[in-house]
């Protein structure tokens, strides 16, 4: 008598079908996300750090969401080019600023930049250079009022937000803004993966290529 044919597995159901991921932080399935590590919750105060000079207040946009506003003290960055920090008026150039963020964080570099470009910087200080790393920037108009005269993109071929980040450099370049930009593309890696492989041969590459913009 033969013997009977192994049950095969059931296939997987369609909402549990893998849609994205990033391990080992974030999987991203049809019908939920599982998250692998978060970050602890701190307070608000309305009250400013006294190390940072940020408040903060939370809002609840639904009994679901939350979301909380930081309110950065811009009066003591303004403060710094005035050279009320020794340190600081003894060795910066504040004609040579530089501002970077990488994925959200390159969006606010690049929005405090158009608002530098839009309000000015106080007592002569500049921003030379704007640094975007794995940015996530939605479509703006008028970049042609960013207020630097350089701007390097990194972006990573296996990234989600690659084209994101190309169609910024591509737009930034067709918008008449004056200055130089670069583009860099880590091959074959993705989202901030330098955060993860700190050592690997493509993140070495990328910091070279940063210094080289930070140093020009």
């Amino acid at each position: 008598m033969a013997a009977a044919a192994p049950i095969p597995a059931p296939a997987p159901a369609a909402d549990d079908e893998i849609v994205y991921e990033s391990m080992p932080c974030i999987r991203i399935y049809k019908n939920r996300v599982e998250r692998y590590f978060g970050s602890e919750f701190v307070a608000a105060s309305a009250d400013a750090d006294a190390a940072t000079g940020v408040a903060s207040r939370d809002r609840v946009i639904s009994p679901e969401v939350s979301a909380r506003l930081y309110l950065p003290r811009i009066d003591a960055a303004q403060a710094a080019a005035a050279g009320f920090e020794p340190w600081l008026a003894d060795h910066a150039d504040f004609a040579r600023l530089y501002l970077g963020g990488e994925s959200a964080g390159a969006n606010i570099a690049h929005h405090v930049a158009m608002r530098v470009g839009a309000e000015g910087l106080p007592h002569a200080a500049a921003i030379h250079g704007l640094l975007m790393i794995h940015p996530f920037v939605e479509g703006a108009p008028g970049l042609d009022a960013l207020a630097c005269g350089r701007v390097l993109v990194c972006i990573g071929e296996g990234d989600v937000l690659r084209d994101r980040g190309r169609a910024y450099y591509d737009r930034l370049r067709a918008s008449g803004w004056p200055g130089e930009a670069d583009i860099w593309q880590a091959p074959g890696k993705g989202h901030t993966f330098h955060l993860l492989e700190p050592c690997c041969e493509e993140a070495v590459a990328q910091d070279k290529v940063i210094a080289e913009f930070l140093n020009h």
